[in-house]
């Protein structure tokens, strides 16, 4: 990571900016190169793509110089040896990829982003049924097979005290990447 902080830096200096791929404009990837970029303070272009297999299949050609992946879709090819694996952004070490160090152990605390899945309901459900659905979601996260699947794509389960608990949180990373998203000045395409 120091390394490619090192070359954006060289390469912007040049006025030749190295390029990001990600599934698409507001995406997760997108996103958390944004952080990266604020972080680092370095400069990147964005090539948007309608998926992240295609932005990985021109990171495998070069013709995009990074991308950021979810492990799961980036793990073969680091496996293969066909693209270098440069850091986790998760707080701690993927099992999947205990190699490959944080961001934070790479001196970029403020590049930490984290992918995050949610069950959501249109806004008028009742309680009693939010209260049977949330029920009946941790009794399923519970499962050693769910668990299992989870954890060979790159995932821990966290399951939250209540659904006003993950409310809670959705409003707290809204706020968290509404401000991301301004400073890099990113629009709707």
């Amino acid at each position: 990571m120091t390394e490619l902080i090192a070359l954006a830096k060289q390469q912007n200096a040049e006025g030749r900016p190295l390029s990001f791929g990600s599934g698409g404009s507001g995406t997760t990837a997108h996103r958390g190169a944004e952080v990266l970029k604020q972080a680092a303070g370095i400069n990147l272009v964005h090539i948007p793509y309608r998926g992240t297999s295609q932005a990985m299949t021109d990171v495998l050609t070069g013709r995009v110089d990074m991308m950021f992946a979810p492990i799961v879709v980036a793990l073969p090819h680091v496996q293969s040896g066909a693209v270098r694996g440069l850091s986790i952004t998760s707080p701690d070490r993927s099992p999947l990829l205990p190699e490959v160090p944080t961001v934070r152990e790479a001196g970029l605390p403020a590049a930490e982003t984290e992918v995050w899945i949610g069950l959501f309901a249109p806004a008028r459900t009742p309680d009693t049924v939010i209260g049977t659905l949330y029920d009946g979601l941790v009794r399923a996260l519970k499962l050693p097979p769910v668990r299992e699947g989870f954890r060979k794509e790159g995932s821990d389960v966290v399951i939250d005290a209540s659904p006003a608990a993950f409310s809670r949180f959705v409003d707290k990373e809204i706020a968290i990447w509404a401000k991301v998203v301004q400073q890099s000045g990113a629009t709707i395409e």
